[in-house]
C-alpha cells in the first residue's frame, strides 16, 4: 500500500489535492489582479497620461525652469504612468478584504470617473459646460457597463493597456523633453591670466528705458543702485539683444552664439559657454532660472522655485485642472498654465526678496576667486511687487499682457517700474553684500538684462504673438537692454555708446580675465573700439506651441532716442515728490489730498474684483489689494476718475471699455490699507 498517489511524493491525497487547488486558485487570482489593474492602467492612461506627456513633451523649458534633473524626468514619467492605477488597485484591494462586492462596484467608479475625464478632454469643443459634463459622463457609463457586461469589451480593454506605457517609452525617448536626458559634458579650457572674482547678475525683462530719464541718464531718484553701479563702473548705454525670448538671448549671453534651431537651453545643445569656459580652474556658484547650461558635473542643479520633481508634478496637477475644466476651450499648453505662477513664486521668497537670492547672497560671502553667477525672474511679470518688496494681489486675469490701450499701457508701465525698483534694492544687498566680504574692489562685475518690455499700445508686451507687427517703440523697448561691467580696481565711471550687442557680454569677460574663447563666436569685447558701426539685428522670437527663432529686425533703425523721449521724468514729472511713484497723468496733483477737501469728484458706483477687495486686510502678511479694479457702469469710456482708499486719493486713470462694460483700473500704495475693513471709492473727475 502506497502512502499517495501513483507518482506521488508520498505526501497524503489531501494534502496534494489541496496543494493544486491553491496552486489554481493563486493563479485565479493573480490573473484577476492582474486584469484589474490593466483596465485601470489603460482608463487612468488615457486621460490623465496621454495629455500630460503630451503636453510636457512640448514643454522642456519648464523642466529647466523647475530644476529637474534627469532622473526627475524619468521618475515624472514613472508617477504619472502609474500612480493613478496603482493608487485605484490598492484601495480597491484594501476595501475587497471587506467587501467584494463592495470592491466590485469601486472598480467600477474608478474606471467611470476616469473614463468620463478622457471624454470631458475628448468632447470638448462641441459641447461647453454641464452639457459637457453630463455627455463625458454618460459616455464613460456606457463604456464602463459594456466592459462589466461583456468579455469582448473587457478584453479589449485590457489590450488598450499597452498604449500608456508606449507613451510614456515615446516621452523619455523621443520627444523635445527626451533631449534634456543627455546632461551634457564639462569641457576643460584655460585658466584665467590672472583669476579674481567674477559677479555676474542676469535680469530678465529689463529694458534700457526701464531706467533712464529724457537726457538718458539713469534716474537716481527712483533707482539709486543702478545708478551707484554706473557710476564705478563702463555703462555700455547702446547695447542691444538678439532676441526677445530668453531661451534664446540667456544662451547669446553665456556662449556668444546664436541657438541652433530647435535648441534647448541647456549645456547639450551649448557645450561651449561661460561655466565650461572657466569651470576647469574657478569655483563656480551657479543660480541659473530658466536654462541649464552649466553641466551638473561642475554645478549642482538649484531648482528655482522648489525641488524640481516636487515642482513639475504640482505643474501637472495644474495642467490637469484646466484640462478638466469645462469651461476651458482652449487647452493651453503648459507655459500658459504654470509659468505664470512659476515665475510669481521665485519672486515671493524670504525677507521680501527672491528665495534664491539668499543663496546667491550667502555665495558672495566667498572670498575665493569664484564665479557667482544669478539669473532672476525680476523685474518680469507678473508684476505684483512695491519697490520695498511688498506686494499686491495679482490681477487674475492679468492686464499685463496686451496693450489694448494707453490707459493701460501706463498703468502696466508703472507697475513694471515699481517691480523694477524692487530688482535695484537687490542689486543693492549684493553690492552690499561684496562690501561687506571685502571682495567688491577685487571682483569683476557684470550686470546685463536678457530682453526688454514694451509698453506700446495694440502690441504684447514682448511680441512673442504670431501675427503683431513691430514698431519702431516696441523694437526699441525690446532690443535696447543695460549693461554694466566694473573691472577689478575700477574706481570711476563711464558711460560708452560703443555699438554693442549682448554676444559681446562672454568676450568682454574673457577680455578682462585675459583668456582665449577657444570656439568661433559672434561677439567681440565691448572694450574693442572695432564694436563701433556694426549693424545690429534682433530676432524676434515668436511663441506658438513652442518658442520659435524668428525673422530679424534691424535695430538700427529703431532709433534708441525713442527711449530718452519716454524718460522716466516725463512719466513721472513730480521728480522730487515722495509721493512720485503715484503722480502721474494730466490729475496727478490730487494724489495725496483728502477726498472732503477736494472739489470737482464724485462718487461712482463701482463693483470690485475679487483681488481687490478691500476687507479683510492683514498687512503683515506684506501682502494688500493694491491693485484696485472693478467696473464702473455709470461711467463711459475716457472718463477721468480718481481712486481714493479709506478718504484719501491715490491714483488718477481713465476709464476703458472691458468688452464687459466700463472699467477701472489702478495701483495704489502698500500704506495705503490698514489691518482690516478699508473703503475703496471711484469718483469722477470734472475737467477744467
Amino acid at each position: 500500500m502506497t502512502d499517495g498517489p501513483p507518482g506521488g511524493t508520498g505526501a497524503p491525497p489531501d494534502r496534494a489535492d489541496g496543494n493544486g487547488a491553491a496552486q489554481r486558485s493563486g493563479r485565479a487570482i493573480a490573473k484577476r489582479e492582474l486584469g484589474a489593474f490593466l483596465e485601470l492602467l489603460a482608463v487612468t492612461g488615457l486621460a490623465f497620461a496621454q495629455p500630460l506627456f503630451a503636453v510636457f513633451g512640448d514643454a522642456p523649458d519648464q523642466f529647466v525652469f523647475r530644476g529637474a534633473t534627469a532622473e526627475d524626468i524619468r521618475w515624472f514619467a514613472a508617477i504619472v504612468l502609474l500612480a493613478p492605477p496603482l493608487a485605484c488597485w490598492v484601495v480597491e484591494v484594501v476595501v475587497g478584504l471587506v467587501s467584494t462586492a463592495a470592491r466590485r462596484w469601486l472598480h467600477l467608479a474608478f474606471l467611470w470617473a476616469a473614463a468620463t475625464a478622457f471624454f470631458v478632454q475628448a468632447l470638448r469643443g462641441p459641447l461647453d459646460g454641464w452639457p459637457l459634463i453630463i455627455v463625458a459622463a454618460l459616455v464613460g457609463a456606457g463604456l464602463v457597463a459594456a466592459v462589466d457586461r461583456f468579455d469582448a469589451a473587457r478584453l479589449w480593454l485590457r489590450f488598450v493597456a499597452i498604449a500608456p506605457p508606449v507613451l510614456a517609452a515615446l516621452f523619455v525617448l523621443t520627444s523635445s523633453t527626451a533631449a534634456l536626458l543627455d546632461p551634457g559634458e564639462a569641457r576643460a579650457y584655460g585658466r584665467p591670466a590672472d583669476p579674481v572674482p567674477v559677479v555676474m547678475v542676469v535680469f530678465d525683462e529689463l529694458s534700457l528705458g526701464s531706467l533712464v530719464d529724457s537726457d538718458g541718464q539713469i534716474d537716481a531718484a527712483l533707482y539709486p543702485n543702478f545708478a551707484r553701479l554706473a557710476a564705478g563702473s563702463h555703462w555700455f548705454r547702446n547695447t542691444t539683444t538678439m532676441s526677445n525670448s530668453t531661451s534664446q538671448a540667456v544662451p547669446a549671453i553665456l556662449t556668444a552664439t546664436t541657438a541652433p534651431r530647435n535648441s534647448l537651453p541647456t549645456v547639450a545643445d551649448f557645450p561651449d559657454n561661460l561655466f565650461t569656459l572657466l569651470g576647469s580652474s574657478m569655483r563656480l556658484d551657479v543660480l541659473e532660472s530658466i536654462t541649464r547650461l552649466c553641466p551638473e558635473s561642475l554645478c549642482e542643479v538649484v531648482p528655482g522655485t522648489s525641488n524640481g520633481l516636487t515642482a513639475v508634478l504640482d505643474d501637472a496637477v495644474d495642467v490637469m485642472q484646466h484640462r478638466l475644466s469645462p469651461h476651458q476651450r482652449e487647452l493651453d499648453p503648459v507655459a500658459g498654465v504654470a509659468d505664470i505662477d512659476v515665475k510669481a513664486a521665485d519672486q515671493m521668497g524670504s525677507e521680501r526678496r527672491p528665495a534664491r537670492f539668499d543663496t546667491f547672497i550667502d555665495g558672495l560671502s566667498s572670498s575665493d576667486d569664484a564665479l557667482h553667477f544669478l539669473h532672476v525672474v525680476l523685474p518680469h511679470q507678473p508684476f505684483v511687487q512695491y519697490p520695498d518688496g511688498t506686494r499686491y494681489r495679482r490681477d487674475d486675469p492679468p492686464l499685463d499682457m496686451t496693450w489694448a490701450n494707453q490707459t493701460l499701457a501706463d498703468l502696466g508701465r508703472q507697475r513694471h517700474l515699481l517691480q523694477t525698483a524692487s530688482a535695484d534694492r537687490l542689486l543693492g544687498e549684493a553690492l552690499d553684500a561684496l562690501d561687506a566680504a571685502g571682495t567688491y574692489d577685487d571682483s569683476l562685475v557684470v550686470v546685463v538684462a536678457d530682453h526688454g518690455l514694451t509698453f506700446d499700445v495694440g502690441q504684447e508686451i514682448r511680441m512673442l504673438a504670431p501675427g503683431i507687427a513691430p514698431t519702431d517703440r516696441s523694437i526699441a523697448d525690446l532690443a535696447w537692454v543695460p549693461f554694466f561691467v566694473k573691472e577689478p580696481g575700477q574706481q570711476g565711471g563711464e558711460v560708452s555708446d560703443a555699438d554693442v550687442t549682448t554676444y559681446d557680454v562672454l568676450p568682454t569677460i574673457a577680455d578682462v580675465l585675459d583668456v582665449d574663447i577657444p570656439w568661433d563666436h559672434l561677439g567681440r569685447s565691448a572694450f574693442d573700439e572695432r564694436t563701433d558701426g556694426r549693424t545690429r539685428t534682433m530676432h524676434v522670437t515668436v511663441q506658438d506651441e513652442i518658442f520659435t527663432l524668428g525673422p530679424t529686425v534691424d535695430v538700427a533703425d529703431a532709433d534708441r532716442d525713442l527711449l530718452f523721449e519716454h524718460g522716466l521724468d516725463r512719466f513721472f514729472p513730480a521728480v522730487d515728490d515722495p509721493l512720485r511713484w503715484w503722480k502721474r497723468g494730466p490729475y496727478r496733483d490730487l494724489v495725496g489730498t483728502e477726498v472732503a477737501a477736494s472739489t470737482g469728484l464724485e462718487p461712482l458706483t463701482v463693483d470690485l474684483a475679487p483681488s481687490s477687495d478691500p476687507d479683510d486686510v492683514d498687512p503683515s502678511t506684506d501682502e494688500v489689494p493694491g491693485l484696485v479694479i472693478g467696473s464702473v457702469p455709470d461711467a463711459d469710456p475716457g472718463d477721468a476718475v480718481a481712486v481714493a482708499v479709506d478718504g484719501t486719493i491715490w491714483a488718477t486713470t481713465e476709464v476703458w471699455d472691458s468688452g464687459g462694460g466700463p472699467s477701472v483700473a489702478a495701483v495704489v500704495p502698500f500704506d495705503a490699507f490698514v489691518a482690516g475693513t478699508n473703503e475703496v471709492q471711484v469718483l469722477s473727475i470734472e475737467g477744467p
